[in-house]
């Protein structure tokens, strides 16, 4: 089989809100649907971006969301028709509207293995699967249909410590999905968790992750218990040479950029980010501290076809730097303005100290972008 997956190291920009909107729509749709359920700040460019990536194997692969616990991404792979693999040592809870929805389609492995041996468990698995023929791609448009038994994949929770999921057998599972969980383990812990999940992933698979990235240190934060990793280090524990590529060296205009104020990742923030200090927005004052990046781990060492939707500006000649920093640029107001004046009210009766905002919000998003198209076209 023909390899499919592009390996890099890519922090995640504002951008996916342009260039992955469509995937960016399946997000905010099942996000919308399951109560607009709480998630992480970057959580829209995360799910967006993996989601991407996955599009690329066909309807009914079975896919591990390591570190699933109660997120988002496990159900908007069911969406998909992808089953999954809801591998975590946290406890589930199946809300209501969960259990309507995907009541059927849930199968809890504690609950299996009282009636089965262990060794068996895969064989349960692979028995109960959503089962599709391999040429069938995954249709965004098919989210959320009526009848859910017969879109989406079958949802199996593992409980389980990611450095070690001895139930699974080796090369049994088509790819991996984390979606922000590897860094609350330690940096030798995080390299453990690879290694599993390259053991249970099959030879043409990949580990699609996001963790947090940090600039020149590794650093700890208190506030999400997560370690916020430099390029280095990065690939130093997924293995990753030097040969695979990476954005990092535009870090400082994607902060720029993300940093900000009222943009879409600050107007959408989750409730909770306003219910004190110790969160990563205290008091949901807008402030990223890290950026997200995502990494594609292949199990084999073939690389697959270059993304043509993913540039490197370090690759680029400068003209096409221009043309591409121009076109994003644009994009990126674009998309703001129109979604912009859609939020306003819900930002305002959130934040009733902001009252400036209705008429300030959309001016002050797009004076920053130009401030920085300016540096950045300069040359500076």
């Amino acid at each position: 089989m023909k390899p499919i997956f592009f390996e890099r190291i890519e922090l995640l920009a504002y951008d996916i809100y342009v260039t992955h909107s469509r995937e960016m729509e399946v997000v905010e749709k099942v996000q919308s649907y399951l109560d607009n359920k709480p998630i992480g700040w970057h959580y829209y460019l995360d799910l967006a971006w993996a989601i991407r990536e996955l599009s690329l194997l066909p309807k009914g692969s079975i896919i591990v969301d390591a570190g699933a616990g109660n997120g988002l991404g496990q159900f908007i792979l069911s969406e998909l028709g992808f089953n999954v693999i809801s591998a975590d040592v946290v406890k589930r809870n199946i809300t209501p509207v969960l259990q309507r929805r995907y009541g059927d389609l849930i199968y809890d492995l504690e609950e299996t293995k009282k009636n089965i041996s262990p060794k068996d468990l895969w064989s349960f698995i692979d028995e109960k699967k959503l089962t599709c023929d391999k040429s069938e791609r995954i249709d965004y448009r098919e989210i959320l249909q009526k009848n859910a038994k017969k879109h989406c994949g079958k949802i199996f929770l593992y409980n389980t410590d990611l450095k070690n999921m001895a139930e699974l057998p080796d090369n049994c599972v088509d790819s991996v999905m984390s979606i922000s969980a590897l860094e609350h383990n330690d940096i030798d812990g995080i390299a453990h968790c690879i290694k599993e999940q390259l053991r249970v992933m099959k030879e043409t698979g990949a580990l699609i992750a996001t963790i947090s990235a940090s600039y020149d240190v590794d650093w700890y934060d208190e506030k999400t218990t997560g370690w916020c990793l430099t390029e280095d280090t990065i690939r130093s524990i997924f293995e990753h040479k030097k040969s695979i590529p990476s954005n990092f060296s535009q870090m400082d205009f994607i902060a720029d950029v993300l940093k900000i104020h009222n943009n879409l990742l600050d107007i959408n923030l989750s409730p909770f980010y306003f219910t004190g200090e110790n969160t990563a927005m205290p008091w949901g004052k807008w402030n990223p501290r890290y950026l997200p990046v995502g990494i594609i781990k292949k199990k084999s060492g073939t690389q697959g076809d270059f993304r043509a939707e993913w540039k490197p500006v370090s690759s680029m000649s400068v003209e096409d730097q221009l043309e591409y920093t121009r076109s994003i640029l644009k994009g990126i107001i674009e998309k703001s303005g129109s979604h912009l004046r859609e939020l306003k009210r819900e930002k305002d009766a959130r934040i009733g100290t902001k009252e400036n905002f209705r008429s300030h919000g959309t001016t002050e998003i797009f004076r920053h972008i130009k401030k920085i198209a300016k540096k950045v076209l300069s040359g500076n």
